[in-house]
């Protein structure tokens, strides 16, 4: 590969030496001021029997020394264009303008690379100056008209095009740039009759069409857009997108007959796209004729092409996504029907039954549904979005084992969805097998960026895995992340004063946590035995009491809770009752040593 761009660089190399050959020889005939001096000049004329070498130090050939280090910069200049170095080309062309300003071709070259480099303003006075020096040269003009078009001097640039087009009156590209100029001058009468001359050369062409739409759009000539569109229409029969314009025209300047009329006679002209028939059945849908409309829709379905088209047609009309409106009954019988005659029209497309599966779904067909997902799926596993249905449907009906099943085949065919490693966490949450949870509910997560909901899921269930593995570390980071989004969120604010109760630490941010939980639930009995066993560490005794019967007001028959409210009362001084509460706690199942040591010593560890 190098070998050959090599070879081929020094090929057109090559090909510029002797170029610039020929261009030195032109040079020094046309030096000359009387063509009859270089058949009298001996030293053009002689023989080369006759020729002598010059004497030693001096130069041989036709040109001075400072126009050959000239031509040879140029040569330079032209080698890194040509390898792509616009940069390097530049300078090299600069300096061929250091050593001769009057260089036309150098002139047209730093114009031409300082407007390929986004430079146009820099450009412009560079092909200027190559156009006054050489001003019958059309590249040249081709080149200045270009950059003053690009500066938005188009004014100026009409006067260079119209040289152009007057230089080469056929060629149409000078003159659709000359009306798009006129157009942004504010002659658009001008680009009007620079179009009509184009089309003299090419006809009514598609390009041609397609200027004057703009023309007439930018210049809110309503006559003549419908106008161009008609002629392109008889022009291009064939051609739909042109129906479909006027149509849009006219539905956009209320003639909503106009375009029905337009939409009806596609649809006999058309009869392979579907869409005609669904734009009629839309009309009949916002008039209110309901009957109308199914007919047309009907009939659309069943042509077999632009199934995108339908499923537009019936999300827009049947909308699944608006949770708040639930279908009608006629809705759903409509919306069922579109859906089987879409399916017998595209019984090979996994999409049709996928739309049709969401329909049956949300009429909580689940049965029927999970059919439609299931043909979806053996058409095109690699289809990802009847799977998703599938493992949602799943979740709903709680059926762990086939929801296990189809998790561990998405995740060998998606492995980058999260939705599969959420659910098979969310089971191994339940069965509290928290490990493999953890694993599963982070890759939900690294996977997931869109569902919001989700996420606050997996979050407050990886918390809880932490916790029951021990990591209150990883739990509390996760809880004071969630907290930062969710400062109401009373489980995770309990759950971490909790931790922190456990912890040994933290005691008066902890006791403000759970002040907090309490005045939003204060009939929690979790929430006030938590609060209460914090005072109990803090030990302000009477509000551990005070929390701790209205824990137990709730919930009277909780061991735990009465246990700790034994500690209390033996803090308050009260042995009596304390023994009353770790006798009921033993009764209510209870069981450790220290409770039975507390028992039979009437006191707390550290008192016997």
């Amino acid at each position: 590969m190098k070998t050959s761009f090599k070879l081929a660089t020094l090929a057109i190399v090559g090909m510029l030496l002797v170029v610039s050959c020929k261009t030195q020889k032109t040079a020094t005939v046309s030096q000359s001021k009387n063509p009859n001096d270089v058949a009298n000049n001996p030293s053009t004329s002689q023989s080369s029997d006759e020729y002598e070498a010059p004497p030693a130090g001096q130069r041989n050939d036709p040109i001075s020394e400072k126009k050959a280090l000239e031509e040879a910069t140029f040569l330079d200049g032209c080698i890194y264009k040509l390898t792509g170095n616009e940069r390097a080309a530049l300078g090299q062309f600069q300096e061929v303008l250091n050593m001769n300003p009057e260089n036309d071709a150098a002139n047209y070259e730093v114009a031409g690379l300082y407007h390929s480099l986004g430079q146009s303003e820099r450009a412009l006075k560079y092909a200027a100056e190559a156009v006054r020096l050489n001003p019958d040269n059309i590249w040249y003009k081709f080149r200045y008209a270009e950059i003053l078009q690009a500066v938005s001097r188009d004014e100026e640039a009409v006067t260079i095009y119209k040289q152009l087009v007057a230089a080469e009156p056929n060629n149409t590209d000078y003159k659709y740039r000359m009306a798009d100029c006129q157009l942004k001058a504010g002659n658009a009468s001008e680009a009007i009759a620079t179009y009509n001359e184009i089309e003299k050369t090419e006809g009514n062409s598609d390009t041609l069409g397609k200027c004057r739409l703009a023309l007439y759009h930018s210049e809110k000539d309503d006559v003549g857009f419908e106008k161009t569109l008609n002629d392109l229409i008889t022009a291009f029969p064939s051609h739909e997108a042109y129906y479909y314009q006027l149509a849009s025209f006219h539905e956009e300047h209320k003639q909503q007959q106009k375009a029905n009329d337009i939409y009806a006679r596609m649809a006999v002209k058309f009869p392979f796209s579907a869409t005609p028939q669904l734009k009629l059945a839309e009309a009949h849908k916002a008039k209110g004729e309901n009957a109308e409309a199914f007919k047309e829709a009907v009939a659309a379905f069943a042509i077999p092409e632009q199934l995108d088209a339908k499923i537009a047609y019936l999300g827009k009309w049947y909308n699944l996504a608006d949770t708040s409106q639930v279908l009608s009954a006629d809705k759903k019988k409509e919306a069922d029907s579109l859906c089987r005659v879409m399916r017998r029209t595209h019984k090979d497309e996994a999409q049709a039954f996928t739309v049709s599966g969401d329909y049956l779904m949300n009429d909580n067909r689940v049965k029927d549904a999970r059919l439609q997902y299931r043909k979806a799926i053996s058409m095109s596993a690699e289809f990802y979005t009847p799977w998703k249905q599938i493992m949602k449907l799943n979740e709903e009906s709680k059926d762990d084992m086939q929801q296990e099943k189809d998790c561990k085949e998405v995740l060998d065919l998606f492995p980058t969805q999260p939705h599969a490693y959420f659910y098979l966490g969310s089971i191994q949450f339940r069965k509290k097998n928290y490990k493999d949870a953890l694993t599963n509910l982070q890759s939900a997560s690294d996977y997931n960026f869109e569902d919001a909901t989700m996420d606050r899921e997996i979050r407050l269930m990886m918390i809880e895995c932490y916790r029951g593995t021990g990591d209150n570390t990883s739990a509390d980071a996760l809880s004071e992340k969630v907290l930062k989004t969710e400062p109401d969120n009373l489980a995770v604010k309990a759950g971490l004063a909790t931790s922190l109760l456990n912890q040994n630490k933290e005691f008066y941010r902890a006791e403000q946590m759970m002040l907090e939980v309490i005045e939003k639930e204060p009939k929690n009995a979790d929430y006030l035995n938590t609060l209460a066993w914090i005072e109990f560490n803090m030990n302000d005794f009477k509000l551990a009491d005070e929390y701790m019967r209205r824990a137990l007001a709730v919930a009277p028959n909780n061991a735990m809770m009465n246990e700790r409210m034994g500690d209390i009362q033996f803090r308050l001084k009260k042995p009596d009752d304390a023994v009353k509460f770790w006798n009921k706690a033993k009764s209510l199942g209870a069981s450790s040593p220290e409770l039975d040591d507390k028992i039979k010593n009437r006191a707390l560890k550290d008192e016997y």
